[in-house]
């Protein structure tokens, strides 16, 4: 019996790029068909290789599986016959271009595209296919080009570069304007993140508001975290050229206030610098998230382990360098490197400390006074007066913004013009002198500005503080350990802690956010009295009990879980 010989397989490449739509007459699908019509007229057979949506200027062509899987194909000789729409469908860059050349060359492949056929041995058809890649990428390369300019242009003229507007926003006439309805819930993510609300909290939130996120489904904590990093809710983003490397800020309308928006970027940077002992927490700890090595500036560390009779907090530097396989400088010297050498008992600091606070709060003459306003209505509520204040200092920085960018046209302008000798060489140093320091001064201005919105921030932190905690001194014995913690961050900037080898004791500077230690009212005459100021910080001192504190030693990665 006879056996069939298999016809031919004629190769069907399909791919179209990420880079735009879909081109009438370019689908997909157009391309296969075009394969299947070259296959039934050659009397082959077809396979098809879909590449879907990969741009063909990828620089290494790992980046396009299908195609190196094709590719793999030729170099083992079972693809002799291979069918694209155009040869820009294989390849843009020169170097895979190169490869694919080469290998197709090496192995007697023949070409097929919409225009004609292409054989690798015969020395004119390789010409004629070196030229047409030749100029496939030097269109690519003009058509980045125009992209790139385009996208510049745009953003010169502070219209919106490409792609989907940010959540909050929708294009009008090429810029980004607020979408009221997502603006609002914007404004409600930072506010609650401002206030302490976790974004697990908040994403709880936002799935029981309805409001869905762009690509539906429910909210990721990655799409909050974004949202709350985005500049463009403070009035502003910066567009990066990646050709020039230059940076262009690009004005946009503000949804959140500054001092809000300020005040969660600093959370999200403390919350940032205690990253991996926050994923790991599965204790309850007062005091480690205020609490920093007095000699090297670490964030504490806190360990419990029950079993071992282990509660401590402790400098983690030591142990973070033996893990990352840092050397000390001097390896034998007990000098070198951090002198936290012993643990802090946990209980022993965080009732110390409670202790000291709280009895520092019940004599300053500063809360009292702050109580006493709060109660006759001196503290106006921070949504009225504030918010007004706010808007204000928000427009000014915005105008001084302005200011500066017309300053930089200027001294640009100015350079450009020396340059092309369009400019009276004698007098080009002095303008040049003035202008810069006309943008310095400007520059100062802006900087007070955003300083004074920090401040501002800041105060409405403390108001909302001495609501919730000014005047229930007699009460903190009855309150939650979690409203604990949240009453001490109010009162406390942080603690820096040492150990004192000679005395044998851990020395704790307690930095509170206002200067209330020590403060007091002077009487004046005839009636009345003035207050007086008390210093920010309180030194306090933790005495070794019982047998010494544990003397910190490295712990492995299958040990106890540091928090």
């Amino acid at each position: 019996m006879t056996r069939t010989k298999p016809l031919p397989v004629l190769h069907i490449y399909t791919r179209v790029s990420t880079a735009a739509q879909e081109d009438k007459g370019t689908s997909l699908a157009s391309q296969e068909k075009l394969g299947h019509e070259r296959a039934k007229a050659l009397g082959f057979d077809a396979r098809v290789w879909n590449e879907g949506g990969k741009s063909s200027n990828h620089e290494d062509i790992s980046g396009r599986p299908v195609l190196q899987a094709l590719v793999n194909e030729v170099m083992s000789g079972d693809a002799k016959h291979i069918f694209v729409y155009d040869q820009s469908r294989l390849s843009r860059n020169d170097n895979v271009a190169s490869l694919i050349r080469y290998q197709c060359k090496k192995h007697g492949v023949t070409l097929y595209t919409k225009d004609g056929t292409y054989d690798f041995t015969n020395a004119s058809d390789t010409l004629m296919k070196q030229i047409l890649d030749a100029m496939a990428e030097f269109d690519n390369a003009g058509r980045a080009e125009r992209t790139r300019l385009g996208k510049l242009h745009r953003v010169k003229q502070n219209q919106w570069h490409g792609g989907p507007p940010p959540f909050g926003y929708r294009l009008d006439s090429k810029k980004l304007v607020v979408e009221k309805a997502e603006a609002t819930k914007v404004k409600e993510i930072y506010q609650r993140y401002a206030s302490g609300e976790s974004t697990h909290g908040i994403k709880k939130f936002l799935d029981k508001s309805g409001v869905l996120p762009r690509r539906g489904g429910t909210w990721t904590l990655g799409s909050i975290l974004k949202i709350l990093e985005n500049t463009h809710y403070v009035g502003y983003y910066t567009y990066r050229d990646k050709k020039s490397d230059e940076q262009f800020r690009v004005e946009c309308n503000p949804i959140v206030p500054a001092a809000i928006w300020q005040a969660a970027q600093e959370k999200r940077k403390a919350i940032l610098e205690r990253k991996g002992q926050v994923n790991r927490t599965k204790h309850f700890y007062l005091l480690r998230d205020l609490m920093y090595c007095g000699f090297c500036n670490a964030p504490l560390g806190a360990r419990t382990k029950p079993a071992k009779n282990e509660h401590f907090y402790y400098c983690p530097m030591k142990e973070r360098n033996w893990r990352d396989g840092v050397e000390p400088r001097m390896k034998h010297s007990k000098k070198d490197g951090c002198g936290f050498a012993r643990s802090m008992n946990i209980e022993q600091a965080d009732r110390l400390v409670w202790d000291v606070v709280v009895d520092i709060h019940s004599k300053s003459s500063l809360l009292k006074e702050e109580v006493k306003k709060r109660l006759v209505g001196g503290i106006v509520s921070p949504d009225s007066g504030y918010e007004a204040t706010q808007k204000k200092n928000e427009k000014s920085i915005k105008l001084a913004e302005k200011e500066l960018q017309r300053a930089d046209e200027a001294i640009a302008e100015l350079e450009v013009e020396h340059r092309l000798g369009q400019t009276d060489a004698k007098l080009y140093p002095q303008i040049m002198k003035r202008l810069r320091e006309q943008r310095t001064a400007v520059q100062a201005r802006i900087e007070t500005l955003r300083e004074g919105v920090r401040n501002q921030a800041q105060e409405r932190k403390w108001v909302d503080w001495v609501r919730a905690f000014g005047d229930e001194v007699k009460l903190k014995s009855k309150l939650t350990p979690e409203e604990r913690k949240e009453y001490l961050r109010g009162m406390i900037e942080r603690i820096d802690v040492k150990y004192l080898a000679d005395t044998k004791e851990h020395q704790l500077e307690i930095r509170f956010v206002k200067p209330i230690v020590g403060d007091g009212r002077i009487p004046q005459q005839p009636k009345g009295y003035k207050l007086k100021k008390g210093s920010a910080s309180k030194l306090i001192a933790l005495p070794m009990r019982g047998p010494p504190g544990k003397r910190l030693t490295p712990v492995g990665n299958n040990s106890v879980t540091v928090e």
